[in-house]
């Protein structure tokens, strides 16, 4: 009866982070950013609760294998609600140089200078 393959239940697919165990610990570390009371988006918790962001952070994160491209996706759109949703005093995991859990570091490099040497009609830099 071709009917009775309707009723077969759906076969399970692993959890990306049961599928791909190392990342976990990665995803982990980065995803608890949502959900820290003391954190960057601790005032958002009574407005959105951010269980299902912590959840959807570690499939995605544990599907990168622990990128953290992929957290910080998961996590911006938490910041995103809660920013539309008009909640105040919210921190942030992006960096003053726009890199995701970075520490600032990345951008010190601006304003680096060089400095002209040699011959006035040959020109090179050091």
């Amino acid at each position: 009866n071709s009917n009775d393959q309707c009723n077969d239940p759906a076969p399970s697919v692993p959890h990306p982070c049961v599928a791909n165990a190392a990342s976990k610990p990665a995803a982990e570390r980065y995803c608890r950013f949502v959900t820290d009371t003391r954190g960057p988006f601790a005032a958002c918790h009574s407005t959105v609760d951010p269980q299902i962001y912590y959840q959807v952070c570690l499939s995605e994160t544990c599907r990168c294998m622990g990128a953290t491209n992929c957290a910080c996706k998961a996590i911006s759109s938490y910041e995103t609600v809660c920013r539309t949703k008009g909640v105040q005093q919210l921190g942030t995991v992006v960096d003053e140089c726009g890199v995701c859990f970075g520490d600032g570091s990345t951008c010190l490099q601006v304003g680096a200078t060089c400095q002209a040497s040699g011959d006035p009609h040959y020109v090179t830099f050091d």
